[in-house]
């Protein structure tokens, strides 16, 4: 069953996935699937979208009732060239019992013009990865990865978010060797049903893969060009088909490193 007299469709929340718009165009095959708004409930209304234009990720910020900068992960210091990402801090006067003042909202962005207030969204930033709906914390990751290999030091890690098959996964990228690759993403995948309720809900659901670990060293792993830190948190997923395979949390370029084949999931 199709409608093929609806005209618009107006989506909020997260991004509208390839597999996601296909699916929308199969069934609304004359509407146009555009953001709503960019909003978060903290702060209220961000950026609208700017209409007419191909790159659904363009947005105008909600000047003045609501200020965006985009401030350098390192230093915090505001960004003004377009092209260079950064995390998105939002001040909103208009709260007169409690302004809120360069709040992290959580999202990476670039400034596609500073001088007209148009920025693009590139997706979230590291210090968690969303799984569809479920929020997975780095440091969470950290903890149980140290529980798994017996309290020691954590190896050098990141996060790899991937989709494939109309679902979101995790993959956990590990400097290290392990003698039961299977058993320990089984055991993380335990771990993380325990402690993200979210998490194990999708799983029962069937609307996220389980997470995967792949074992590798350390000169596989995606490092930042500019400071040659680890990037924590690596974003393949296809947001409406936009160019930028991988967003890290500085900046877009990634060194091209080669995963490691020795990957592992629960019960495999």
């Amino acid at each position: 069953m199709t409608l093929p007299g609806l005209r618009l469709l107006l989506y909020a929340g997260e991004a509208l996935y390839a597999d996601q718009r296909a699916l929308l165009t199969e069934a609304y095959p004359h509407a146009e699937a555009r953001p709503f708004a960019y909003v978060t409930a903290d702060v209220g209304v961000l950026a609208t979208p700017v209409p007419d234009q191909d790159d659904p990720r363009l947005y105008r910020t909600n000047s003045p009732h609501t200020t965006l900068e985009i401030a350098d992960p390192d230093t915090g210091r505001p960004i003004f060239e377009p092209g260079r990402t950064g995390r998105i801090v939002a001040t909103n006067l208009l709260r007169r019992l409690m302004p809120v003042i360069r709040y992290p909202v959580g999202d990476l962005a670039q400034w596609a013009d500073p001088h007209r207030g148009l920025l693009r969204l590139l997706g979230r930033s590291s210090d968690h990865a969303r799984v569809g709906t479920a929020k997975i914390s780095f440091a969470v990751l950290n903890s149980h990865l140290t529980e798994i290999l017996g309290g020691q030091e954590p190896p050098p890690m990141q996060i790899v978010l991937r989709r494939h098959h109309t679902k979101d996964e995790l993959l956990l990228r590990v400097a290290a060797q392990v003698t039961d690759p299977a058993d320990c993403a089984r055991a993380l995948h335990e771990r993380l049903q325990t402690s993200h309720v979210p998490y194990r809900d999708h799983i029962a659901r069937s609307l996220i893969h389980p997470v995967a670990v792949e074992w590798t060293t350390v000169d596989r792993l995606h490092l930042n060009p500019r400071t040659s830190r680890v990037v924590p948190v690596i974003d393949e997923r296809d947001h409406q088909g936009s160019p930028e395979k991988a967003v890290d949390s500085v900046g877009p370029h990634l060194s091209q490193a080669t995963p490691s084949p020795s990957r592992s999931r629960p019960g495999r």
